[in-house]
């Protein structure tokens, strides 16, 4: 392939996205705002590039047959897991941070809770959030197109957030509601949490660091509080399909509920075999929270 570029991050590594905006610079391989230019310049649908760290060689696809391969060869091709689980590992593995076996665990769970109703109540809920949205719009007389730029990615973030925990967790309080509120806050904290070390939380709990050690230590309460509320959840939902009345469930939170309905399933199934497949509470919250965003984010 032709390139032979030098890469000072890896494409995947937190601190490639987080400068992404301006670094590599414009016409450097792997510049955000290239696209499918850098291909045109090389004159190939492969390009290949070296990370200065380790010397390893990445190539940059851009034909679809060649990623389909790679994207299922799991035999030819590994994850760079150690590169993006830092951001997308939020309380454990997942499905998207794990390979081999341990993916498989993961899909068996997965795979069944992500059927056409979660995608029903995602576009339900999505157009509840835009109707409420365009009814508060209309009632306070706000023009959309004199809205900032800043001001709509808040209101869009607000909406996604929302969205989340109708379809994700079945939450249908106020703003103001202690779910909502702590997954605001924790990703406020998002970015910082995917580059700084887990060494880095370590030292500052022994050492106190003025101005660091304070903003880790909200940071940590953020994700202890969401961990907290999360497991309860899940606890909670655990013991509504124990019980299971027969009566239809609610749509509001079919993500939780499949996801803990097939985990049991799992369990039941494999329990006469003693064989541990079905998932901790921490896996399955931590598959609630990288699946939903990406669902969201689509």
């Amino acid at each position: 392939c032709p390139g032979h570029a030098l890469l000072l991050f890896h494409p995947f590594q937190p601190m490639a996205q987080m400068l992404a905006d301006v670094y590599p610079f414009p016409g450097w391989i792997g510049h955000y705002f290239d696209n499918f230019s850098m291909y045109n310049r090389h004159k190939s649908a492969c390009i290949s590039s070296v990370l200065i760290t380790d010397s390893r060689p990445i190539y940059w696809l851009a034909d679809a047959h060649a990623i389909k391969t790679a994207a299922t060869n799991k035999t030819a091709f590994d994850k760079d897991v150690d590169h993006f689980e830092n951001g997308l590992n939020f309380f454990g593995p997942n499905i998207v941070v794990t390979q081999d076996q341990t993916w498989k665990r993961h899909r068996v769970v997965a795979n069944p809770a992500f059927n056409e109703v979660v995608y029903h109540v995602v576009w339900q809920e999505t157009t509840r959030a835009l109707a409420d949205w365009f009814s508060e719009v209309d009632s306070n007389e706000i023009s959309i197109h004199t809205t900032q730029s800043f001001m709509e990615v808040i209101v869009f973030h607000q909406l996604t957030l929302l969205i989340f925990l109708r379809a994700g967790f079945g939450e249908f309080d106020t703003p103001q509601s202690n779910l909502h509120t702590v997954l605001n806050d924790t990703l406020h904290y998002s970015a910082a949490r995917a580059i700084i070390p887990d060494w880095m939380f370590s030292l500052t709990n022994q050492v106190y660091i003025p101005f660091i050690s304070p903003y880790l230590r909200k940071m940590l309460k953020a994700y202890n509080d969401l961990e907290a509320i999360s497991m309860e959840a899940v606890s909670r939902m655990r013991a509504d399909l124990l019980q299971d009345s027969g009566q239809k469930a609610p749509e509001g939170g079919a993500l939780l509920r499949n996801l803990v309905q097939a985990n049991k399933n799992v369990d039941e199934g494999n329990r006469s075999e003693n064989n541990k497949r079905s998932l901790t509470d921490r896996e399955l919250l931590s598959n609630i929270f990288v699946r939903s965003l990406f669902l969201e984010c689509y």
